[in-house]
């Protein structure tokens, strides 16, 4: 992580000046690892006075990550239940301890990594697995269901896109995700970012990599190839994506992106085993761009 100031907090902690930030990630951890950590009173204030003092041309963008906020902001009873940080700043009323309710546990995305389903471990490093489940308050938007749940349901990630601020809150600890957390980073940034936040300089694992300002689809390596190449591009904002090969008459021969990406860099493979040695073609389309670029097998 670049240009970020990296400190640790508990429950007492005093938050620095937020005044020279345009973005917060916070990432708290479950009470079955460390007890009760979560933001204090002055803590969650100083937060919520940040958001409010973003402006539209500098929007102030909150990504907040682990499996206890419902269960610490929203609960009923809660020691450090603060409803206007829940309800009117991240959209969530809390409803449910363990919301994905399975064995072998998901989230699937809705608005962003729409139709991707990503696996979560119900064993995780550590102790016990406890991701909250929350409705959504009116102005919301849904961002990642639990399986065998609806967007009205009890959802596994909720947004807030307003004139002066952005917020992203996420039910479940990095830790969750068998594939890793970083696919999910990744959507969250680009939406993040396609609503007006300012993130930069943010890594993890090259999922997400100095976010790109325009469209650009590289050439394969390697090339010549046999039987199998590596293809990146890079998408500045969301949309419909389709990457398809084509041999030298034309004739489509494999599709290997069609859907919709959020903003990032990408790179996919691909294997030309079933394909006679030649000359092909790979086009990428997406929200008035258009590329096309050549590529040789030869077995």
């Amino acid at each position: 992580v670049g240009n970020y100031t990296i400190m640790n907090f508990v429950l007492a902690t005093t938050l620095p000046d937020l005044t020279p930030y345009n973005t917060i990630i916070l990432q708290e951890t479950s009470f079955d690892v460390s007890g009760t950590i979560a933001l204090g009173a002055a803590a969650r204030t100083s937060i919520k006075n940040w958001l409010t003092a973003g402006t539209p041309t500098s929007k102030h963008s909150l990504i907040s990550i682990g499996a206890d906020q419902g269960y610490n902001y929203s609960r009923s009873g809660a020691t450090q239940q603060d409803l206007e940080f829940a309800d009117t700043y991240c959209k969530f009323v809390y409803r449910v301890d363990n919301a994905p309710g399975a064995t072998s546990p998901s989230v699937t995305g809705i608005t962003i990594d729409a139709g991707n389903t990503r696996p979560l471990t119900s064993a995780p490093a550590g102790l016990n697995f406890w991701p909250d489940g929350c409705t959504m308050s009116a102005g919301g938007t849904p961002l990642y269901k639990y399986q065998n749940h609806s967007a009205a349901d009890t959802l596994a990630a909720i947004g807030n896109v307003q004139s002066n601020y952005v917020v992203a809150t996420i039910f479940q600890d990095p830790r969750y995700f068998t594939g890793g957390f970083g696919s999910v980073l990744a959507a969250t940034i680009g939406w993040v970012v396609s609503n007006g936040g300012l993130i930069t300089g943010v890594g993890n694992n090259n999922v997400v990599n100095n976010l790109p300002d325009n469209f650009k689809l590289s050439q394969n390596y390697p090339n010549p190839f046999n039987p199998t190449t590596k293809i990146s591009f890079n998408i500045p904002k969301s949309g419909l994506v389709t990457l398809k090969i084509y041999d030298m008459v034309g004739k489509e021969v494999a599709t290997l992106v069609n859907e919709v990406k959020n903003i990032g860099n990408y790179e996919v493979e691909f294997n030309g085993s079933n394909l006679s040695s030649g000359t092909y073609f790979y086009r990428m389309e997406s929200t008035n761009f258009v590329d096309t670029k050549k590529m040789i097998l030869i077995k």
